[in-house]
């Protein structure tokens, strides 16, 4: 039988683990009745939020649009008579609720069913005015607001989608009037756009024209920006990824990474807005969509990416593989959502840890460690055999170990679990198969 073996050093620690396991949208939605996703999140311990949503189904309230905190164009923007916060401040209050920091998406979600505005409604010097006041409300109180302490702006997601604005040329000017204006009133705040289409184009022949003009646009864009006369602040690159495997996300990342090195951008960060991993047959019924995400999470977090988020948790989304709701009422959780609870264990003991002996497109694992325990996740691709896992300089003396599998009746997956067994001489060996997901938990008594 096939032999693999991997080392980890709980004595090594590296960096802090990056937060790869935000979403898109926080835990309510707009729909009747509302739905409630708080418990979830809490439980999958989701450590950032991305707010909004430019694509709305159709009848839905974004709360944080423009047009909806600033309905009318022609009142002061100085005043906070002139706001209208009650929804969004419900919507913000329930991602903090839920102990996840908040990544702020300002701009206009597209919905082709209404007439909601997909442009600033208002001149861009006005925009950048509001748009200060909103952060104001949620990072000093301001307008009876609250103090959520919000470091990442998103100027505009989706300026590079047909018809978003006028010309690439509108937008890139929008973007400098708008960052300049809020990184002159917060020094601290990191500014940055624009959830770019991102790079599926360089290594598809199959790329639509629509994907090909991402990368012209994002080309453009960033010339701009770093041009003396036309110069502006981007403290994050977003963009989307359409990737069918965990080795093309990292290819797209290192896409992202040359695009601003090539401009002279080392310290802008490469944030990954919304990630969707392609599949053959429905993602939520697959047997192989689980460990799939699990191999992303993992190579991502060794990638030139510094966050990365979710497509989505609306429960009525075709990009939302982890949980939907049946007929506004019952919860249907399925094998990812196993894959995103097992990376909050991960995320919750912080430092990354040495290990060796990856086989990648076979064998994939991360390992974080604390004072108070250690979390080692292994996700299997195309192997099955016997995998040894040797623990180095373990303070640990007791092991817990969870097995899961995607499929199952309505995709709600496989599971086994063993608690609190003894660790032994610092080494496990599994009879592992292909597309399984292993978290194992170290402790003491």
């Amino acid at each position: 039988m096939i032999e693999r073996s991997i080392t980890i050093d709980l004595s090594k620690k590296g960096v802090k683990v990056k937060p790869l396991s935000g979403v898109c949208l926080g835990p309510l939605f707009d729909t009747e009745p509302r739905i409630d996703l708080s418990e979830e999140y809490s439980e999958l311990a989701i450590p950032i939020v991305r707010t909004g949503m430019y694509d709305a189904p159709a009848g839905s309230v974004c709360f944080l649009d423009i047009h909806n905190i600033f309905p009318d164009a022609a009142l002061d923007e100085r005043f906070p008579e002139s706001y209208d916060f009650k929804l969004a401040d419900e919507y913000m209050a329930s991602i903090k609720n839920v102990g996840a920091d908040i990544y702020l998406r300002l701009g206009e979600s597209r919905d082709k069913y209404s007439h909601n505005p997909t442009r600033p409604h208002v001149s861009y010097e006005k925009w950048a005015r509001i748009a200060e006041k909103i952060i104001l409300h949620y990072n000093k109180g301001w307008g009876r607001g609250a103090k959520y302490s919000v470091k990442y702006v998103e100027i505009w997601p989706g300026a590079d989608k047909p018809g978003a604005f006028t010309s690439r040329e509108d937008y890139f000017e929008f973007y400098r009037t708008v960052a300049t204006h809020l990184k002159g009133a917060f020094p601290t705040l990191k500014v940055g756009g624009y959830s770019s289409g991102g790079f599926a184009s360089l290594n598809r022949y199959d790329a639509s024209d629509e994907e090909r003009g991402y990368v012209d646009f994002l080309e453009h864009f960033l010339a701009y920006i770093t041009d003396k006369d036309t110069s502006a602040p981007l403290d994050f690159l977003s963009w989307e990824c359409r990737a069918d495997s965990a080795e093309e996300l990292s290819l797209h990342s290192n896409y992202a990474k040359n695009y601003l090195l090539q401009y002279k951008l080392k310290k802008t960060l490469s944030i990954v807005s919304s990630l969707k991993l392609e599949c053959e047959t429905n993602p939520r019924l697959s047997r192989d969509y689980p460990a799939r995400l699990a191999t992303a999470l993992i190579v991502a977090s060794d990638a030139n990416i510094d966050m990365m988020f979710y497509s989505s948790l609306h429960p009525y989304s075709p990009d939302n593989a982890v949980i939907t709701v049946d007929d506004c009422e019952n919860k249907h959780k399925y094998g990812a959502y196993a894959v995103l609870s097992a990376f909050g264990t991960l995320m919750k003991h912080g430092s990354v840890v040495s290990t060796s002996d990856n086989f990648r497109r076979e064998i994939y694992s991360l390992a974080t460690a604390s004072d108070s325990g250690a979390a080692i996740m292994v996700a299997t691709a195309n192997y099955s055999g016997t995998l040894k896992i040797a623990i180095k300089g373990s303070p640990f003396t007791r092991y817990s170990i969870k097995g899961m599998l995607g499929g199952g009746k309505r995709g709600v997956g496989y599971s086994t679990a063993q608690e609190n067994l003894p660790l032994g001489i610092g080494s496990l060996t599994l009879k592992v198969g292909r597309c399984e997901i292993y978290l194992i938990t170290l402790s003491n008594p």
